[in-house]
């Protein structure tokens, strides 16, 4: 089904999303600051962690699944329903004076269940609308959003714990939710994608036909590998840059704020320029060049004699991360069975939350071993060749480019099931 006013639609949905974000991103640091502040625990700082992380993992098989069989739409609807509630119930047990740790830990699980029902829905649901050939510039956008919520959230946050009780805090996750609700409701009419897959067909059945449509899909399981070895490295400059500042530069708080900053801001422009020039035509050589630009400025990271040279080279890894998240996100838009659209986007969130956390916890004990900057450096050597074997692969030079690409053009793929658009 075709939109022609997908410009209004886009906008409207962006516009959800983005007050959505900002209300969870709020949420998720003040909820984090709070237990920092009042239990001063590493244990409980790892516990909540957990809770942020293996809910969404374990859910996403399913979710995908979910993407796939029912309203992508109405599922983020529930998502975020079900997430306000949950932050509407501690919110009133603050209020009454109820504030145990265990509260906050659950509502962290539910949390996490919500995001991992929502991102592959979200993802499966923007090539429904936009076009093809305009999906980068609206994936563009979106990830400069997350990058501004992800910058501007900690401090907003400060600013309000400072001032209100944290329970005034939750509310603006609520009213936030009810204001994303109500765009994504009234304002974004999108049709209801219906793979016709018969509903006696078991859930984990469906997920693992759509792990066989990877194996066999003639790039798809060719570049999730990349991306989990990809993910993997990427541990050095998100996990081991913290150690490298207090260890090398000092353990100041002003420090870590100016460099998570720096990398905010970055990912901001990036997200802009994506969508306003995406790089190569074909979207794995903008991602492969990208990834090597990305180890080279992580190569900067490890030998930065100064504070302010490792900020600056922090600043541009954060311009240039969109030129990899955008096009990887887009080109898989494009070339996925619609009906196995949100399998695949459910397979690729679980490789990310599954590798990033192994990547961390295999290179900060080593980093802990050895100088951190020369785990730093294997980081940067990590990456950069990633993008080298992605940007040499020939495998990828057969992906069709985004004016020429239709289904019947790629023979190599599993065959489509019959799909059905049916107004909501």
């Amino acid at each position: 089904m075709e939109y022609p006013h997908w410009r209004r639609l886009a906008a409207f949905y962006v516009t959800s999303q983005t007050v959505s974000l900002l209300g969870s991103f709020l949420v998720h640091y003040a909820m984090i600051w709070y237990i920092t502040l009042t239990t001063k625990s590493g244990s409980a700082l790892a516990i909540a962690t957990l809770c942020g992380f293996i809910p969404m993992f374990l859910i996403s098989g399913f979710a995908g699944v979910w993407a796939d069989r029912y309203s992508r739409r109405k599922l983020i609807v529930a998502a975020d329903a079900v997430v306000a509630l949950a932050t509407l119930v501690v919110m009133l047990a603050f209020m009454s004076g109820y504030k145990e740790l265990w509260l906050m830990y659950t509502v962290l699980a539910i949390r996490s269940l919500g995001s991992g029902v929502q991102s592959p829905a979200v993802s499966a649901l923007t090539p429904q609308f936009v076009p093809k050939e305009r999906l980068m510039k609206v994936n563009g956008i979106l990830g400069s959003v997350q990058s501004l919520g992800n910058v501007a959230s900690p401090a907003v946050a400060g600013i309000l714990l400072t001032f209100w009780p944290l329970y005034l805090v939750f509310a603006v996750d609520v009213v936030t939710a009810i204001i994303g609700i109500f765009l994504l409701l009234v304002f974004v009419k999108v049709g209801h994608h219906n793979p016709g897959v018969a509903h006696e067909t078991s859930q984990l059945r469906e997920f693992k036909l759509g792990l066989t449509y990877v194996r066999q899909h003639f790039f798809v399981g060719r570049f999730l590998t990349y991306q989990a070895l990809c993910t993997f490295f990427l541990g050095g400059p998100v996990i081991i840059g913290n150690l490298q500042i207090t260890r090398v530069f000092g353990a100041d708080s002003w420090r870590l704020a100016t460099v998570e900053t720096c990398f905010g801001i970055g990912a901001a422009w990036g997200g802009l320029a994506v969508s306003a020039w995406a790089g190569a035509k074909q979207e794995y050589k903008t991602i492969g060049i990208a990834l090597t630009l990305l180890g080279a400025l992580t190569m900067g990271l490890a030998v930065s004699p100064q504070f302010w040279c490792f900020a600056g080279f922090t600043a541009l890894i954060g311009l240039a991360v969109p030129y990899c998240s955008v096009p990887t996100m887009t080109l898989l838009q494009r070339t996925i069975n619609p009906d196995q659209m949100g399998r695949v986007m459910s397979i690729s969130t679980m490789i990310a939350t599954a590798t990033m956390p192994l990547g961390s916890g295999i290179l900060s004990p080593l980093a802990d071993a050895f100088d951190v900057r020369l785990v730093m450096a294997i980081s940067a050597l990590g990456l950069a060749l990633s993008g080298l074997l992605i940007w040499r692969d020939r495998q990828f030079a057969k992906i069709p480019l985004p004016d020429a690409y239709s289904e019947s053009e790629s023979e190599l793929e599993q065959p489509a099931a019959t799909t059905v658009e049916t107004a909501e």
